[in-house]
């Protein structure tokens, strides 16, 4: 991830992959409306800080963004995919690990290989 190049991010806005939950009568559901705005970073801090249009603002660690990517057919200024999962709830925001959703690859079937004169 480079540093740099997120920071020119700032003052636009981006989605967050995976989407934000809020804790809703109990249930974790997708925050609506998935847009973010970046702030303007301090010169020496460790996250990026997002505001949302429901009045959440989130400071994300920079340890917590796995990479960018660029998202031509939204009109935004792209996506950043995170390593944890964003949870909010009332006005106050924490990460947790990313639930293992992809499940792990079966190891592929036992073989055995010939081996003889080629009959």
């Amino acid at each position: 991830m480079n540093k740099k190049q997120i920071r020119k991010l700032e003052g636009k806005h981006i989605r967050i992959e995976p989407p934000a939950l809020a804790v809703v009568g109990g249930a974790r559901v997708p925050v609506p409306e998935p847009l973010w705005f970046v702030l303007p970073a301090k010169l020496n801090d460790q996250s990026l800080t997002f505001s949302h249009s429901r009045g959440y603002e989130v400071p994300i660690p920079w340890d917590h963004i796995r990479e960018y990517v660029t998202d031509p057919c939204s009109g935004t200024a792209g996506i950043l995919v995170l390593r944890r999962q964003l949870i909010l709830s009332g006005r106050k925001g924490w990460f947790e690990p990313l639930a293992q959703s992809i499940p792990v690859a079966a190891p592929p079937p036992a073989f055995s290989l010939r081996t003889g004169s080629g009959t």
